[in-house]
């Protein structure tokens, strides 16, 4: 038994899914809420026969990795090893699937760690007794500080770039990670060539859900080179992607699934001060808007997102665009009202009273808006009413529930005190106009290599690829084939079946082996690839080795019929663009060369 079915036999997946959502029995099964789609009526099964799960509303499925890997943003080997730790099995680290690129990737970590206690002790100790007092003076207490692991960069172009070298990391790696820049100008010295990225700055480490830190969001002192950014951010690297991290995620995470609510807030020091105050579900983005991203994580713990942006004209702005992408994902919103201070932080330090009345009193998003806009708009002139419907049908367009909006424009026909139709007319014409830029988004999306052919190819691609799972010998077969004619020139590179019969031999033909070899794409296709051949495995039964032999030679066939398609086409673009150039000696190779696909394609469908 390997270390993967080791984990499985040990970790039951209806315990642990039953973790994340509440799960009730349904004949041999288990059924729940889908957390990775909005939904009101149960399709997510999971089969504890069978130890996996699927939803028939989203079409996810899988494993125990594959709920890990789509609940919290993992690699499959991040999964591997969080599961094996909660497993007690001894995960080999060092296997002969190990990449570079995930060596890279945990040495990201381990420094990152290890910049992340340096900053803290420098908070409590020396240089950092200013920055500590100001923190406190925000009435953020120790236990606050510690749990959330506040530090100070101290002062010095290459302090914690020294530190980190000392302890055994290297230069390239701390360019990695973000933690110092690198410039290009080749006539610097090598010493001044590299400098600590944060200086003289207050230090809030951003975690990912499982705990460990990937990035930094930098404050500047008050009264301290101000001149500079008030806040800087770690760059985009291999672990940090500011799209998608939240500040404060993994200290909130378990309040937010026990609240089903999530508070969003502007700034780590309103986080700070909520969570002091008690409002342990508050999270900020992270150098960023909110991005659609940042809404699908918090579907994986809430129902609801309050929103608690600052009264000024930017936090007006951003909370507006944020409860319009929330909508389109069908997800419900509420506001708090900020009603003293500036800031979610300054109610929690000194209006505590106002702050919990504040956030029982929260608003829904729609009503919210409404009673703004009202306000804003003189609604007894023509041109008040114009500008008010503009506004709130730029929301009601967004929603995506029929009882909801059927609400929203009785209530805005109400205030306006017009006939409903017209509103409905104007409405019409907003969902034209979004109809046309998704349709363009859409034609852009789906361009790429295999351009025309794309959706066949892939199609073919999948299906190919799940045979060889199922079948290990097949697929030991078609591999060895595909070596010994030096891997055929008209099987399409980049696809999954061309990935899985170069690494076939390496991953011993198993489908939980050469997970570990591919890459993210190609995984999440593998998965969806197996699972949908599993299910009608189960309704039609298992081929013989002959039978699926000649299935999967008819789809290899069928891949190279497409792949010979868009290499000839593409061939007689070329050739109409050398004759018009008149590049006669361009035309006669070019000529060649599609004769010889030409017959490679008789042959294919001759045999």
């Amino acid at each position: 038994m390997n270390e993967i079915e080791e984990i499985k036999s040990k970790i039951d997946i209806v315990d642990f899914i039953g973790e994340y959502i509440r799960l009730t029995r349904a004949g041999s099964s288990f059924k729940g809420l889908c957390p990775f789609h909005n939904e009101k009526t149960p399709s997510f099964n999971v089969s504890e026969e069978r130890q996996r799960f699927h939803c028939f509303g989203c079409g996810k499925g899988g494993d125990i990795f594959t709920f890990l890997m789509e609940m919290e943003g993992l690699e499959f080997r991040e999964a591997l090893e969080t599961l094996a730790e909660r497993a007690g099995v001894e995960y080999k680290k060092g296997n002969a699937f190990s990449h570079q690129k995930n060596t890279n990737t945990k040495n990201i970590y381990t420094l990152l760690q290890e910049a992340t206690e340096f900053y803290e002790k420098k908070l409590w100790e020396g240089e950092g007794t200013k920055a500590l007092g100001y923190i406190k003076s925000r009435g953020i207490d120790d236990e606050t500080l510690r749990q959330f692991k506040i530090g100070f960069a101290p002062s010095g172009w290459h302090t914690l770039q020294t530190f980190l070298l000392s302890r055994g990391f290297n230069e390239q790696d701390l360019v990695q990670a973000g933690l110092i820049v690198q410039k290009e100008d080749e006539n610097v010295s090598s010493q001044n060539r590299t400098y600590d990225r944060f200086r003289e700055r207050i230090m809030f480490p951003v975690f990912d859900p499982l705990g460990r830190v990937v990035g930094y969001s930098a404050r500047v002192l008050p009264g301290e080179n101000e001149k500079n950014a008030k806040y800087i951010n770690t760059p985009e690297t291999s672990v940090y992607h500011k799209s998608r991290v939240m500040y404060g995620l993994f200290q909130a995470k378990e309040y937010i699934k026990k609240e089903r609510t999530v508070i969003v807030v502007e700034g780590n020091m309103d986080v700070l001060a909520m969570h002091k105050a008690g409002f342990k579900n508050t999270v900020a983005v992270s150098g960023t808007a909110l991005t659609q991203e940042h809404l699908t994580l918090f579907k994986r713990y809430a129902r609801e997102v309050v929103f608690f942006f600052d009264r000024d004209s930017a936090g007006q702005q951003a909370m507006k665009k944020s409860v319009e992408m929330g909508y389109r994902q069908d997800i419900p919103s509420s506001i708090i009202t900020i009603t003293k201070g500036k800031d979610a932080a300054d109610m929690a330090l000194e209006y505590q009273k106002e702050l919990q009345e504040a956030v029982q009193n929260a608003r829904p998003s729609m009503e919210y808006f409404l009673d703004i806009w009202s306000k804003e708009y003189d609604l007894s002139e023509a041109e008040g009413k114009k500008y008010f419907a503009q506004e709130t049908l730029f929301m009601i367009n967004a929603m995506t529930d029929e009882v909801e909006v059927s609400h929203w424009m009785s209530r805005v026909a109400s205030t306006l005190n017009v006939e409903i139709d017209a509103l409905y007319s104007l409405l019409g014409k907003k969902k034209q106009e979004s109809r046309g830029k998704e349709y363009l988004y859409k034609e852009k999306k789906e361009e790429s290599f295999f351009g025309e052919n794309k959706e066949r190819l892939e199609i073919l691609d999948e299906k190919a690829s799940a045979f060889c799972f199922f079948y290990p010998k097949v697929w030991e077969y078609f591999a060895k084939e595909y070596t010994e004619r030096g891997r055929s020139e008209y099987i399409a590179k980049g696809t999954l079946f061309a990935e899985l019969l170069f690494s076939g031999e390496k991953s011993e033909y198993s489908f939980e082996s050469v997970r570990l070899l591919l890459e993210n794409s190609l995984r999440a296709r593998a998965e969806k690839a197996y699972h949908d051949l599993e299910i009608e495995q189960l309704e039609k039964g298992p081929l013989s080795f002959g039978e699926a032999k000649k299935e999967l030679l008819y789809l290899q066939k069928e891949m190279e019929k497409e792949f010979l398609r868009k290499n000839i086409k593409k061939m007689q673009e070329e050739i109409y663009e050398a004759e018009k150039n008149k590049k006669y000696d361009t035309v006669r190779e070019l000529s060649e060369e599609m004769v010889r696909l030409v017959r490679r394609m008789h042959s294919v469908q001759d045999n």
